[in-house]
């Protein structure tokens, strides 16, 4: 009896989820053909009616298991367990520069960097520490969001882009210097936030929601600035 299409990727599926599996218990050099197909409740020969070759049952598998382990990492990330991680890892941030010797290092690095070169800080070292904590905060956030919508779409952190630069120049109004910090930048995040959602609510859409976000950024930072130099004026 021919088997309709959907019966089809229906073992396929099957024989997926079974390879992962028993992949995981035995390793993917000691597993064999059979081993798979006896799992799957399947004889080896019906192997090839779905996959030309073991490599390629290999990587699906390991697709298809990586799927379902974020899958479960999400379901775990419910309630507040996002919000406590940025928190978390913003408290990190925040203590490490305030009385760290990197924070230190990197306020004159940024305000005097040829200060800081001829007295001997390694400007080299200052650039890639500061790069690696980049990446990691990035890699934790990429984490987040992929895993609170339970997919991974491929440069989807460009539609952030805006959002994140304005939040950092917005918490730059907080500092008497003007200088980025944690707690304003984390407030310049909700407030994005906060009005985006309202922009959503009333029936923007997405282009125009960038060009509200990129006017009311510039408004920010405009009048930040105009207060300023009325008060170093008066």
């Amino acid at each position: 009896m021919r088997k309709s299409k959907s019966d089809t990727a229906e073992t396929r599926k099957r024989i997926v989820a079974m390879a992962a599996g028993v992949f995981l218990e035995k390793g993917l050099a000691a597993t064999g053909v059979a081993d798979i197909m006896a799992a799957a409740g399947l004889t080896q020969g019906g192997f090839y009616r779905h996959f030309e070759s073991k490599e390629q049952l290999i990587a699906e598998a390991s697709a298809a298991a990586f799927e379902r382990s974020f899958e479960l990492f999400g379901k775990e990330l419910t309630g507040l367990a996002p919000l406590s991680i940025v928190l978390g890892l913003a408290l990190f941030y925040g203590v490490a520069l305030a009385r760290g010797r990197l924070g230190r290092e990197l306020l004159a690095q940024g305000t005097q960097p040829l200060l800081a070169y001829y007295s001997g800080l390694s400007v080299r070292r200052i650039v890639t520490v500061v790069a690696l904590a980049t990446a990691l905060a990035c890699g934790v956030g990429g984490v987040l969001l992929s895993s609170t919508v339970s997919a991974y779409v491929p440069l989807s952190g460009n539609a952030f882009l805006l959002n994140a630069i304005g939040a950092v120049f917005i918490g730059t109004t907080l500092s008497r210097q003007g200088r980025a910090n944690i707690p304003g930048t984390l407030l310049g995040v909700l407030f994005i936030n906060v009005i985006a959602n309202g922009l959503l609510l009333i029936g923007w859409n997405f282009y125009w929601q960038q060009v509200a976000t990129g006017v009311l950024i510039f408004g920010v930072l405009t009048f930040s600035f105009a207060s300023r130099r009325l008060l170093e004026r008066y």
